[in-house]
């Protein structure tokens, strides 16, 4: 392997989705393949399994039993792959001096004794020890007649995350339970290649494709008996395990660099969006968003990231902190007194009901401070709640929205269907083009959108009507301080619904009715600056792995092996 190339590329393959991970998988499967060390023409090819005694022949249940095991060698359908001249193909049930798994029925448990391991000690980075149940002494030994796991062994999970092996690497005497499985190679084997290569996603779907289910939840020893090895000579394996060793060490380390990388790059996000969040004059807020604008391309490498930057957005936003006050604009005082006005008209016109008159939200009772020039309103009061009950048959072509047809955080519209094509008979609310459509159902997902058209909606929504400029209101619902309030009051856990009162009751920040549309306006542009860095961390995303795919084999494949 030429690990300089590696390096050299890392920074640009660390984004691929689960570089490391993949770079392992990688180097095992070259290892079993034979592609990772040089061959030495000293070596001593290993035996064909066929001249192996008879307690080390498969079990006659085994579908490849009545096939001479050398004919394993020949080119058919038993080959997953090619191996080097000097290799041979095995069953793993002739390989083994032992097969067998732990103990099947539950042993009394006491507070000391024996350590019982189960399927949860068999773990990614090898066995561990920690948190073991304890038998008595004799129930432990009585089990290891059977069943007796020594240094070197390999272990395998047949329930649980079935598959996953590790090498025994202590001297410690313990006994297992049934949802492990034990192998034992001739000590002159390397013991670490078999669990490399039972470790490789080829032969962890070879044990589940010896039962013949799609669906399989267990391993059975027949399933790993039946198992196709590929062996190299003795001495290979050990040079083969060193290799790997070696790599799987420098895959730590890239692992290693690559968790610092981001942690620094999260604590310096988390730092910016706190200043951001919470920061003191003008002048210093101004520069963190500078620094986070100017930076966004570093500090936004994740889908999570942009999730967190779209709700910084609408937090500085509806706080008053995106943009500066214009003292010339109109006070909010008589934009409320206008809506109130209109508000009196749509009800004596039998437009709107009246609703509850709600007492005015002091400072002091506020969700958090807001600029001199705005006031706070409750939600009843800027808006109207619709409730439009109607037979559906009668709207066969007009459009359902649902909640599913909402995508939760961002307000933007998903694909629906008509009346007729959803198949709906219940009553619907009927909306009309301007309206805010609001999911009451889970509003912790912040499910709401402004339509450009007329149609119906689900019951489980509310169709609201704005009486301030629907887009600053829209992204006010769509912001943190909206959905607190909203999942405040709600103590149901099966299915949380905020009823048309509890909605009324939601303080609301109104700025100045010309600083709402700079809000919108300015909210709108760094989305789309959001929607495009989505777009590109997902083009990002699918170039690396590319890149990835194209570094692993020039880098791990030595051309004198190819």
């Amino acid at each position: 392997m030429n690990a300089e190339l590696l390096l050299a590329h890392f920074n640009r393959i660390s984004a691929a989705p689960d570089a490391v991970v993949r770079l392992r998988l990688f180097v095992l499967d070259l290892a079993v393949r034979g592609k990772l060390v040089e061959p030495d023409s000293c070596d001593v090819p290993w035996n064909p399994v066929n001249r192996l005694p008879p307690h080390r022949l498969p079990r006659k249940d085994s579908r490849d039993a009545r096939r001479p095991l050398n004919e394993l060698n020949s080119r058919d359908e038993s080959q997953p792959f090619s191996i080097p001249h000097s290799w041979k193909w095995g069953l793993l049930g002739s390989l083994v001096e032992k097969l067998t798994d732990g103990e099947h029925l539950s042993p009394t448990k006491t507070n000391s004794g024996m350590p019982l391991l189960t399927a949860t000690h068999v773990t990614a980075r090898g066995l561990t020890l920690e948190n073991p149940q304890f038998v008595s002494e004799e129930d432990g030994f009585r089990s290891r007649k059977r069943c007796d796991p020594v240094r070197g062994d390999i272990l395998i999970c047949s329930r649980g995350t079935i598959g996953r092996c590790a090498v025994v690497d202590t001297d410690e005497v313990f006994c297992l339970m049934g949802s492990v499985i034990l192998l034992r190679f001739p000590k002159e084997f390397s013991a670490k290649y078999f669990n490399y290569y039972l470790s490789t996603s080829l032969a962890q779907m070879q044990m589940r494709g010896m039962s013949g289910s799609t669906a399989v939840s267990a391993l059975y020893l027949r399933d790993i008996r039946g198992c196709v090895v590929p062996v190299p000579p003795v001495a290979e394996q050990h040079r083969i395990v060193a290799k790997v060793d070696e790599l799987m060490a420098l895959c730590d380390g890239l692992e290693a660099a690559q968790r610092e990388q981001q942690t620094r790059r999260d604590q310096l996000t988390a730092s910016t969006h706190h200043h951001l969040n919470n920061g003191g004059d003008a002048h210093e807020l101004r520069n963190h968003a500078q620094f986070l604008i100017g930076h966004l391309p570093r500090l936004t490498t994740r889908p999570d990231q942009i999730k967190q930057l779209r709700q910084t957005i609408l937090n500085l936003a509806v706080r008053g902190k995106l943009l500066a006050q214009n003292p010339r604009d109109e006070s909010v005082l008589e934009l409320l007194m206008r809506v109130r006005r209109e508000k009196m008209e749509l009800i004596k016109e039998g437009r709107i009901r009246a609703s509850v008159e709600l007492a005015p939200i002091a400072n002091e009772c506020a969700p958090f401070q807001i600029p001199s020039g705005w006031k706070w309103a409750n939600f009843i009061d800027i808006a109207v709640i619709q409730s439009n009950l109607v037979n559906p048959s009668n709207f066969a072509d007009s459009p359902h929205i649902a909640p599913d047809n909402i995508e939760s955080g961002t307000g933007k519209l998903l694909p629906y269907a008509s009346i007729r094509e959803s198949k709906v008979f219940s009553s619907k609310h009927q909306f009309f083009a301007g309206c805010i459509l609001y999911s009451k159902i889970r509003p912790a997902l912040a499910k709401s959108v402004v339509v450009d058209f007329d149609g119906l909606c689900s019951a489980d929504m509310y169709p609201i009507m704005p009486l301030i400029n629907r887009g600053y209101l829209h992204k006010y619902m769509l912001s943190e301080a909206f959905v607190q309030q909203s999942v405040s009051e709600d103590n149901r856990v099966a299915m949380p619904k905020i009823n048309q009162e509890s909605l009324s009751k939601i303080a609301v920040p109104v700025p100045p009715l010309p600083e709402q549309y700079r809000i919108v306006a300015k909210v709108d542009e760094l989305m789309a600056l959001c929607d495009q860095l989505e777009a590109s961390l997902a083009t990002a995303q699918t170039e690396t792995s590319r890149l990835l795919e194209s570094v692993l084999h020039h880098a791990l494949q030595d051309s004198s092996l190819a």
